[in-house]
């Protein structure tokens, strides 16, 4: 069962990406001489849920709006934005199964790692994009195992139990 996440009170459920739950990508608002300022219309925008925050490209910059800041539409973040991310910037524990092999046949180890993730920085992540992070930590497992059985040889010495 490589690459389920098991959350804390739902279960198994299948790989999501993590931590941009959202992206848009955004039309570009020219610049109105004499008729007003610019204004995005809010509904371009992905739903803010709790936990979550809007992030938006401007040029190569990244830009947080938080929670402090009602949108009206007419922020130069919002207006000036080419795509928006929305970021999920609660912890969320992943957890990953892997097979070990082991030197006796048909005693292969059964390993099951838990990790929290947690975003420290929204704007770097929105960057960065969406990660299927069960999917990441199995393959770098996976691979860091690989060395390691390299190096010991896994269930050598010992005797599995009848």
């Amino acid at each position: 069962m490589i690459g389920a996440i098991e959350g804390r009170a739902e279960g198994p459920v299948r790989d999501e990406a993590y931590p941009v739950v959202e992206e848009r990508v955004l039309t570009y608002l020219p610049r109105r001489f004499l008729v007003g300022a610019r204004r995005r219309e809010l509904s371009d925008l992905p739903e803010v849920r709790p936990g979550t925050i809007l992030v938006f490209k401007q040029g190569g910059r990244f830009v947080a709006v938080t929670d402090a800041m009602p949108l009206s539409g007419r922020e130069e973040a919002v207006v000036d934005a080419t795509a928006v991310s929305l970021v999920n910037l609660r912890p969320r524990l992943f957890t990953v199964y892997l097979q070990l092999p082991s030197q006796s046949a048909g005693y292969d180890f059964a390993v099951r790692v838990s990790f929290i993730a947690r975003v420290a920085d929204a704007e770097r992540a929105a960057a960065e994009g969406p990660v299927e992070m069960t999917s990441y930590l199995a393959s770098y497992l996976g691979r860091r195992a690989a060395r390691e059985a390299r190096r010991h040889a896994l269930g050598g010495r010992y005797r599995q139990a009848s």
